[in-house]
């Protein structure tokens, strides 16, 4: 029988189906062979403090006499900060952080940025999403290029996740659509872009006739293709809420967005999904004002952070899983008029896990040597990723980044 357009998608109830999927009967083959090749050994969380993290008084160069003579209001106290060495130390809502690093299972790495700093919000963003300073025009982010290169074949649509509102630009890509939900028990899968155009394609094939036509034909193919693909994604999305629904975890992430987030990707840990990467975010770091009170609250819902490690090793899953911390810039070294900071250059980012080689990496940036009143970095973000890439994922770092970034010994 030949299909014509208005009939195909009639099929998929005048494309309901495809972004609800709620039409569509589930594979029972599917279902006992998802994740069939078992749990991914090796994973990636990154974790997102948008808004510009205030890089001085989280790792805190206490013993530095320009900090307190730039920061007469906001400048903690050496008796205030969690001490890691004679001359920094952590911001006091940091105290589960400053056991991690005690115990080896966090790095830290200083004064983090990239050449010519961009002080917006979404154009250093990009920059960071990108691992590019061409931001967006490179067509897809460094997450994207990583899946693209290390998983070519693979075709599980849960392979990328991101817990939030909008997918981030570093897992754009071609091949695997990132699968983004603010809640597990609103997730319905959505089919990106691409998707849905190969769904035009194949309905367009449809209305065409051939006398020659043969069994299982490029159409049939096509439609086949279509139907695997809505029905894999809509089984996958009954495992997330599946997963979530019978997690009980064993710490307190915190009664936060970053705290249900995180206990979130702990249930699709630890119930075997085959994601590889996951992403989070968190908000609040645009401290222009009241920066005291505010990013001390947004530091203290970090601690879910380290409950998610101690929840890994419970499960005994802790050395499959890494943790990345990054902010788009830190703050000016001065405060300003209103108890603040405003946009800088010059921040830090953290690694945690079990596989972490723990420690101080880098070198703090001078703050009497300033450029337009904000820290010069000192070690690009791209070695960070280089790191991820090359040491946890095995893949050479010259098929996801552009340019020559030496790794740490990060792990």
């Amino acid at each position: 029988m030949t299909l014509n357009r208005r009939q195909f998608l009639g099929t998929t109830a005048s494309g309901a189906a495809i972004f609800g999927l709620s039409t569509l009967s589930l594979s029972p083959r599917f279902m006992r062979n998802l994740g069939k090749n078992g749990p991914p050994e090796k994973i990636l969380v990154v974790l997102q403090l948008s808004g510009g993290n205030d890089a001085l008084n989280t790792l805190v160069p206490f013993a530095d006499r320009a900090y307190h003579a730039a920061r007469p209001g906001l400048a903690l106290k050496e008796s205030e900060v969690l001490k890691l060495n004679d001359t920094l130390g952590l911001h006091p809502a940091l105290s589960a952080w400053h056991k991690l690093h005690a115990d080896g299972r966090l790095a830290i790495i200083q004064g983090v940025g990239y050449p010519d700093p961009i002080r917006s919000h979404f154009s250093s963003m990009d920059v960071w999403h990108a691992a590019d300073a061409r931001g967006r025009l490179t067509g897809r982010g460094w997450l994207g290029s990583l899946a693209e290169s290390a998983w070519p074949d693979e075709t599980d649509p849960n392979l990328l996740i991101h817990i939030g509102t909008r997918t981030p630009f570093a897992m754009q890509n071609r091949s695997h659509p990132a699968v983004t939900f603010s809640t597990p028990a609103a997730y319905r899968w959505v089919g990106a872009p691409e998707e849905l155009a190969t769904v035009e394609r194949a309905a367009e094939a449809c209305d065409q006739t051939d006398a020659n036509t043969k069994p299982q034909s490029g159409r049939d193919r096509a439609l086949d293709r279509i139907q695997r693909t809505l029905s894999d994604a809509h089984a996958s999305s009954d495992r997330v809420r599946e997963a979530t629904r019978n997690f009980s975890p064993k710490q307190t992430f915190g009664a936060n967005t970053l705290g249900a987030s995180l206990a979130t990707v702990a249930a699709l840990i630890a119930a075997g999904l085959p994601t590889r990467i996951y992403s989070v975010e968190a908000g609040g770091y645009d401290t222009h004002n009241q920066q005291l009170q505010r990013q001390a609250r947004c530091l203290t819902e970090l601690d879910g952070l380290a409950a998610f490690q101690r929840e890994l090793e419970s499960l005994g899953i802790a050395d499959r899983v890494v943790t990345m911390v990054f902010s788009e810039f830190g703050r000016r070294v001065a405060e300003n008029g209103s108890g603040g900071t405003d946009h800088g250059a010059g921040g830090h980012m953290f690694m945690m896990g079990s596989k972490v080689k723990g420690g101080l990496y880098g070198n703090y940036p001078s703050l009497t040597t300033l450029e337009r009143g904000d820290m010069i970095f000192t070690t690009d973000f791209r070695r960070v990723y280089s790191s991820i890439t090359s040491q946890w994922f095995g893949i050479p770092p010259g098929k996801v980044l552009a340019g020559n970034h030496e790794a740490l010994a990060l792990l």
